[in-house]
């Protein structure tokens, strides 16, 4: 069992914890955080990191968890998804959209069905044309090799396109939607450190970096679910209910 200290304590962040609850996700629901952070974290050579608690009810379809992509006018930017193998991969577009993109997954073959999982993607995009542009972490440990899936053109970086952060989503009209619960889901404007991941997994608060935030212990209700960081970028409810079957219990 693993042990969250803002239950003993520890003093609680904005929200009260996390760890102890999530949002249940059925068919078609989505959280939709808005067109946000293109000129701070995705846009350019920056470097980013993405990291969640999911529990997905099944990935034999390959579910896509967060992404920042519509495929209508090409406003492509990212996307990241659990594999049916149990690796997790992710997917980068050029500013162009189609050509340049870069798409790599993790060794570990980890996530497993109706199981609590800490998954972290982390995207360097200065290294335009390395193949460790993603390095992937999944339960706090960092996956020791990446496989290159597909690359094609040359990687200038992510362009400002006009889609939106999704937790899910439905913008691209995946056939792929992430079905079962996610928690404690952030967004860092850097590469997060091996330690930095391990504190996450075992559920020790990382406010370094941290641009984005949203799911905590508090049940935020049915339309808004507040951006816990400094940011405030609140995003909308899509069908998503809050549930206590959180993964530091």
């Amino acid at each position: 069992m693993l042990i969250n200290p803002y239950r003993f304590g520890g003093g609680a962040p904005p929200g009260g914890g996390f760890g102890l609850a999530s949002r249940s996700f059925t068919s078609g629901d989505y959280i939709d955080m808005g067109d946000i952070l293109d000129t701070d974290v995705w846009v350019g050579t920056t470097s980013w990191s993405i990291a969640m608690w999911v529990k997905p009810s099944s990935i034999a379809a390959e579910p896509i968890i967060f992404s920042k992509l519509d495929s209508a006018g090409n406003q492509r930017q990212f996307y990241v998804r659990v594999l049916s193998t149990g690796a997790i991969s992710g997917i980068v577009y050029n500013i162009t959209g189609l050509s340049g993109y870069r798409s790599a997954k993790s060794t570990a073959t980890t996530v497993a069905d109706s199981t609590w999982h800490h998954v972290v993607f982390k995207c360097d995009q200065s290294l335009t044309d390395q193949l460790d542009i993603w390095d992937f972490s999944i339960d706090g440990t960092q996956s020791n090799a990446t496989t290159w899936l597909a690359s094609t053109g040359t990687f200038d970086g992510m362009g400002d396109k006009g889609s939106n952060v999704q937790a899910s989503g439905v913008n691209n009209n995946t056939v792929a939607p992430f079905l079962g619960n996610m928690a404690d889901i952030r967004i860092y404007d850097k590469i997060l450190s091996d330690a930095e991941v391990t504190n996450l997994h075992a559920g020790t608060d990382v406010s370094s970096g941290l641009v984005g935030w949203w799911i905590t212990n508090v049940d935020d209700g049915v339309t808004t679910l507040p951006d816990y960081s400094t940011n405030s970028n609140d995003a909308t409810n899509n069908g998503t209910t809050y549930s206590t079957d959180g993964p530091l219990d």
